[in-house]
């Protein structure tokens, strides 16, 4: 592994310290760091006019004072709306412009037509060795693969059996399980076969340690000040 993959342990917030601020916000990102966390992981999709923006769900409704679909509006009529506490739903190029080479980029591709200028930007911020780009869907993944393999890449999964295998066929560097289908096999068998494993998404600092226990290389967190 390389860049910040090369920690012994890594504390990764989900979509920034989003218990405590907006998520997907630069305000939540910056919460993040100040907790500890060693790399952020929030969500891609791209508006109407072709521009990446990071927000979760396909619609504006839950994360903003907006309705509607991300995808039906420009970014113009995305930055209009408020995030919370005054926050804009940032761009894929703000966040590399306020937090590339301050901590690790974990991208999660949430719909098809990403993988292109995500890839794009990554090599125009020199983030390579920073980021990785993971999905719940290969197809996302063997895309982005295509346009560079020599960005990492990671799968993201509910269950836990089978995934180091549908990992290693897509090319993948990364697995990312649910916490509650994680196990020290699981853990063992990543490892053997040089995956970065991880888990998702831990809140309680009891059950943090008992996975760090296992060995895992990574959790995924609301709360990074917990963990």
């Amino acid at each position: 592994m390389k860049g910040f993959f090369e920690k012994d342990f890594l504390l990764i917030s989900h979509r920034g310290a989003s218990h405590y601020e907006p998520e997907n916000t630069l305000r939540s990102f910056r919460k993040a760091l100040e907790m500890g966390s060693s790399a952020i992981e929030f969500d891609v999709r791209k508006s109407c006019d072709g521009r990446l923006v990071v927000i979760h769900d396909s619609k504006v409704d839950r994360t903003t004072d907006g309705k509607g679909a991300v995808s039906g509006k420009t970014l113009d009529e995305l930055k209009s709306l408020d995030a919370g506490c005054g926050e804009r739903i940032p761009t894929l190029e703000e966040v590399f412009e306020n937090f590339g080479g301050r901590c690790g980029l974990v991208i999660e591709l949430k719909e098809k037509g990403t993988e292109e200028k995500t890839v794009s930007l990554i090599k125009k911020h020199g983030l390579t060795k920073e980021v990785a780009v993971v999905s719940f869907r290969g197809d996302y993944i063997r895309s982005v693969r295509a346009l560079d393999p020599a960005i990492p890449t990671g799968l993201i999964t509910v269950f836990g059996l089978g995934c180091v295998k549908k990992a290693l066929s897509l090319g993948c560097r990364v697995v990312a399980a649910n916490h509650r289908f994680m196990t020290r096999q699981l853990v063992l068998e990543a490892r053997k076969n040089g995956l970065f494993v991880c888990c998702w998404t831990v809140n309680d600092p009891k059950r943090g340690e008992k996975l760090a226990g296992m060995g895992l290389d990574g959790v995924i967190t609301d709360k990074p000040d917990l963990l």
